[in-house]
């Protein structure tokens, strides 16, 4: 099908076939609204066929209006078989994705045919709470109380507060603004990186990524929040990270691509800065040979800040919210513009 092809809007009285997995259709079955025409689900099943209504469709039967990219594609393994099935959906008019960045190949090639993509940011509140978890681990030394508990050795340990700590915020979007919220509201004082202007009393300042490596020196803890893009693709290099403090600490929760990890190793190994808590690396999953499962200045997640109990739930809502809005022809939320 020709990438240039653009799609029509769908006719209020035209049935809308529906691309989702077999278990999300399943869980939400009671809560898809219905039209004048009902909803025809396109279910993706776990062995990578597609049926409608108990049957297998044959290819030149796909025609699915809009599609659901879910959590349950990935965990059921089945991004690749969605990924090709977008692909060759020369209908398609609408995906909604539980993705908030968009750095997958599929996303700029949908956007080029005129696909409306919404995206989700259910994952902001766990994201939050999985940096204040583990920088307060890292402030209070939970690793040194754990081993004087098995030790059975009774002795006080001082720790750092996070009242007072400067936070560096890289990127205000969803995830980046609950961040700073909940770091604000133990005391941290929190400066933010971002390109558009704003305004918010949560924030010290808002400064561009220009005057960001100024900031640095200052900066007790570091989070990037950023999108992966051209322009910040290896943002975390030597220079930036010879500008951090000794005692710093360096939180990616965006993605691995960010980070020279080599530069990083380097920079640890020197004690500028102090620790990295990483949820994502430039290859995933990490090799088991990788220096990075263990330096013992590096805290490391398998791409595990978006799963908390909540983002579950908060996925499902979203999808119905902007199924029903995509229906009643209103405006979407979390509407992709620009990739």
């Amino acid at each position: 099908m020709s990438s240039q092809n653009t799609i029509a809007t769908l006719p209020p009285d035209e049935p809308l076939e529906l691309l989702l997995v077999r278990t999300d259709a399943q869980r939400l079955a009671h809560r898809l609204p219905q039209r004048a025409s009902p909803l025809r689900l396109v279910e993706l099943q776990s062995d990578g066929a597609v049926h409608l209504r108990g049957r297998e469709l044959a290819p030149s039967e796909f025609r699915p209006h809009a599609a659901w990219l879910s959590l349950e594609v990935f965990t059921q393994g089945l991004l690749e078989r969605f990924v090709s099935l977008l692909d060759g959906a020369a209908g398609l008019h609408w995906l909604h994705t539980v993705h908030a960045g968009l750095d997958l190949p599929v996303y700029a090639r949908l956007h080029s045919r005129k696909v409306r993509i919404s995206r989700s940011h259910a994952q902001a509140p766990a994201m939050a709470e999985f940096v204040l978890a583990h920088v307060l681990a890292v402030f209070q030394e939970h690793e040194r109380i754990r081993a004087a508990q098995l030790e059975q050795r009774w002795m006080p340990h001082p720790f750092r507060e996070l009242a007072a700590s400067r936070w560096l915020v890289v990127g205000l979007g969803h995830a980046g603004l609950a961040i700073a919220r909940r770091a604000r509201a133990c005391g941290a004082v929190i400066a933010g990186i971002t390109r558009r202007p704003m305004h918010d009393p949560v924030f010290e300042l808002v400064v561009p990524p220009g005057r960001m490596v100024a900031e640095l020196p200052r900066s007790d803890v570091v989070v990037l929040a950023c999108p992966l893009t051209n322009e910040t693709r290896g943002l975390v290099g030597r220079p930036f990270l010879a500008a951090m403090k000794e005692d710093a600490i360096l939180v990616n929760i965006a993605r691995g691509g960010l980070v020279d990890e080599a530069a990083l190793l380097e920079a640890l190994d020197a004690g500028r800065p102090a620790r990295a808590i990483l949820d994502v690396t430039q290859t995933e999953p990490l090799p088991a040979e990788h220096p990075l499962w263990r330096h013992e200045r590096v805290r490391l997640t398998a791409h595990n800040a978006y799963a908390g109990s909540g983002t579950p739930p908060r996925n499902d809502d979203l999808f119905i919210e902007n199924l029903r809005r995509y229906l009643a022809h209103e405006r979407l939320l979390h509407e992709v513009t620009a990739i």
